[in-house]
């Protein structure tokens, strides 16, 4: 199980921020909050980072930008929740 990064601008304001959501909640188990971290989600999947890639390719506009980076076992810090914390750590 890999546990990525993704990062993203949808840089036309009518972009379908549901369309892309769902397309990142397909790839498996997920955790994002808005108030803390707008554009960014972590992703638990099976999923390497050029699939993850492919697969959301069809939520996204040419003009939009997108960054999946593989983080599993990478060091890691910061200040987040303490339920950030144990479903990253899990």
């Amino acid at each position: 199980m890999n546990t990525l990064l993704i990062t993203y601008n949808l840089n036309n304001h009518d972009d379908d921020y549901q369309k892309l959501f769902t397309a990142i909640e397909a790839l498996g188990e997920t955790w994002h909050d808005g108030t803390k971290l707008d554009s960014v989600w972590f992703v638990k999947t099976t999923a390497a980072p050029k699939a993850a890639r492919d697969r959301l390719r069809t939520a996204l506009d040419r003009d939009d930008n997108c960054v999946i980076v593989d983080i599993t076992g990478a060091s890691h810090a910061g200040w987040m929740p303490k339920e950030f914390w144990t479903w990253f750590n899990a």
